[in-house]
């Protein structure tokens, strides 16, 4: 499944830069920045995961329309912390359910409408929507100075354990951006810089471990064009 997936996102990106290179209207780059992800639908106190995002972007002056069209591939690191009851197969004494950082890492397509605000000086504001589809590619529990009985074996105390949900984890994450940014010429370099919200329409996990939990993250990122 993962495979067709990650067949569809590649055909969908070259078919946006074929379009945008046949009118020689495009340009690429390169972004980085932070992740806040958390999970909204949560009956549960939870904290937000702190992760890295970045990879490839892409703009497209497509001349039909009246905004531009930015996309990329990103690898984006997404997650919470906190405990949830226990289906994920980790069995500890005095533990109701699994408590450490949920590690959900992706790789994502976004395919954003980018309306820029043209302004006489070097910085030019800019606002995006659209849609993002996004392939899990790693799916962990992480806990720090825990012992007990994790995966049918005994973990010592005061030892980090590592779990794969990846059974419990859907493949395929697809939701909303939405964000503000700006673009800025500094000699030479042409910069950019973002703030985004991704809302994610698709529920996380799968079978038993599932309450209908979807993805919430916050970005910052910036990034330079060439």
């Amino acid at each position: 499944m993962k495979k067709i997936l990650n067949g569809f996102i590649v055909i969908l990106l070259m078919g946006l830069v074929h379009s945008a290179t046949a009118q020689n209207n495009f340009t690429f780059g390169v972004k980085a920045g932070v992740n806040f992800s958390t999970f909204s639908g949560s009956e549960l106190e939870l904290d937000s995961r702190t992760g890295f995002m970045g990879g490839i972007s892409m703009d497209a002056d497509l001349e039909k329309l009246p905004f531009l069209v930015e996309s990329g591939i990103y690898y984006t690191q997404r997650g919470l912390k906190g405990e949830y009851p226990g289906v994920f197969g980790i069995r500890r004494p005095g533990n109701r359910g699994n408590a450490g950082t949920f590690k959900l890492d992706y790789v994502e397509l976004p395919v954003m409408a980018k309306y820029v605000i043209e302004t006489e000086g070097n910085i030019s504001p800019n606002l995006v929507f659209g849609p993002y589809f996004a392939i899990n590619i790693s799916s962990k529990i992480e806990e720090g100075n825990a012992g007990g009985q994790v995966g049918g074996s005994l973990q010592p105390i005061n030892q980090p354990y590592i779990v794969d949900i990846s059974e419990h984890v859907r493949s395929l994450d697809a939701g909303l951006i939405i964000g503000a940014g700006a673009g800025m010429l500094l000699n030479s370099l042409d910069l950019n810089f973002q703030a985004r919200y991704g809302i994610g329409l698709t529920s996380v996990l799968t079978g038993e471990a599932s309450n209908g939990e979807k993805n919430r993250v916050f970005t910052l990122a910036a990034g330079i064009t060439f």
